[in-house]
């Protein structure tokens, strides 16, 4: 709009628009004999609809501000934001590894998030989960050959042979081979029979960090933290904790032992000084 006329001295231009856009105020001085001054008026959304999906749905959503990790519901859904502030979005599902991303606000009042999970070893099991066609495959049980004609004639020759030429013949059929030593076990394989199997134990990882880190060990992705409680093998193992919004990369050598938990709690947040706090 133009004002062509206006008194001299101090005044004060006040927005009210209609919508999600904030007020907006401007002071400006008005001289005698000088042109009036020209005022732009940019004005800001204050909340800002965002519209979160994911390729597959159902899918958990995370609003991570200031390090600070808070559950907002399920994919799809519709949340309302600050502009003001910062944001990262957090997806996860089961069976897919974890997705996130920065929130960018472009001045409109509506955004729209799309996030598309990774299935954690899509290929082994031929990307469908239904295996392959050999796994499933049940070899029929194979029958005992028939026996031959000579071999039936031979058997029938000995069923007619009188009782005292079948005991002769049977006493000189060549007997079995004796079992060695070596293939006998010294317990007679009875107690190895019915004794189970031995079952490896494992041991328990609890991760937590300020503000919230992407989880990595052995090179493989765990999601982030908090994360109560990780089953590992028992042994050492390079556990990685990193953010590349607060320019974190550490890693650190674990020992696991077997059936007892194993705790890991870092704070990255910096201090007066500049150094993260320990």
């Amino acid at each position: 709009m133009k004002v062509t006329r206006i008194a001299t001295g101090n005044h004060m231009i006040e927005i009210k628009p209609t919508g999600c856009y904030a007020a907006w105020t401007h002071d400006v001085a008005v001289e005698a004999g000088k042109p009036l001054p020209i005022v732009r008026a940019e004005l800001k959304p204050a909340e800002v609809k965002a519209r979160i999906q994911s390729e597959q749905p159902h899918a958990k959503v995370y609003l991570i501000e200031g390090g600070i990790r808070t559950t907002v519901g399920e994919t799809p859904l519709q949340v309302t934001l600050n502009p003001t502030r910062s944001y990262t979005l957090a997806l996860a599902r089961a069976g897919y590894r974890e997705s996130t991303q920065e929130v960018h606000f472009d001045g409109s009042c509506e955004l729209t998030a799309l996030a598309k999970l990774e299935r954690i070893n899509a290929g082994a099991s031929g990307g469908d989960g239904s295996g392959s066609a050999a796994a499933q495959t049940v070899a029929a049980p194979t029958e005992p050959p028939s026996p031959t004609a000579k071999e039936a004639s031979e058997g029938e020759s000995r069923e007619a042979r009188p009782p005292h030429e079948r005991l002769a013949s049977a006493s000189r059929a060549p007997k079995p081979p004796a079992a060695s030593p070596a293939d006998v076990p010294e317990d007679g394989g009875a107690e190895s029979r019915d004794k189970p199997a031995l079952v490896k134990s494992t041991g328990f990882l609890k991760v937590g960090a300020r503000p919230w880190m992407k989880i990595t060990i052995d090179g493989q992705d765990y999601g982030s933290t908090p994360n109560p409680k990780i089953q590992l093998a028992p042994g050492r193992h390079k556990l990685t904790l990193s953010n590349p919004q607060f320019d974190v990369n550490f890693s650190q050598t674990i020992e696991i032992r077997p059936n007892e938990p194993t705790t890991v709690i870092k704070n990255f947040e910096k201090g007066s000084d500049g150094k993260p706090a320990e």
